[in-house]
C-alpha cells in the first residue's frame, strides 16, 4: 500500500491556492514525463500563473498542461509528475530566483 506524504500534498495545496496570482512563481524539482512513463525528465518545472492551463491530481501524481512558448499557435505539453519523484518544490516572488523559499524538500527517488 502507497503512504501519502502529507508535507508534500500540503504543498501542493498551497500551489493551487497560489497559481492564480501572478506574483508567485514555483519551481517543482522531479522526475516528469511527457508520454507515457517510459521516457523520463529530471529537473525544475516552472509553474506560475498563465503557464499553466489546467491540472488533475490522480492518486499517483499530477497531470498539468502548460505552455512551452508565449505564441497562441504553440503546443502545449502534457507533463505527468508522479509524487513520488518530486523531491523539492520552492516558492519565488520574482523571476530573478534569489528569494527562494523551500516549501518540501526530500531525498531524490529517481528513474
Amino acid at each position: 500500500m502507497q503512504t501519502i506524504d502529507l508535507k508534500l500534498l500540503t504543498t501542493i495545496n498551497q500551489i493551487v491556492d497560489d497559481l492564480s496570482k501572478p506574483s508567485v512563481h514555483f519551481l517543482v524539482h522531479g522526475a516528469y514525463s511527457l508520454d507515457d512513463e517510459t521516457n523520463w525528465i529530471c529537473g525544475p518545472i516552472l509553474l506560475k500563473h498563465g503557464l499553466v492551463d489546467f491540472y488533475e491530481f490522480y492518486p499517483s501524481g499530477i497531470h498539468c498542461l502548460v505552455h512551452v512558448s508565449k505564441f497562441e499557435s504553440d503546443e502545449n505539453l502534457l507533463l505527468r509528475i508522479p509524487y513520488e519523484k518530486i523531491w523539492k518544490i520552492s516558492r519565488f516572488y520574482s523571476l530573478d530566483f534569489t528569494d527562494e523559499q523551500v516549501l518540501y524538500m526530500k531525498a531524490p527517488n529517481l528513474p
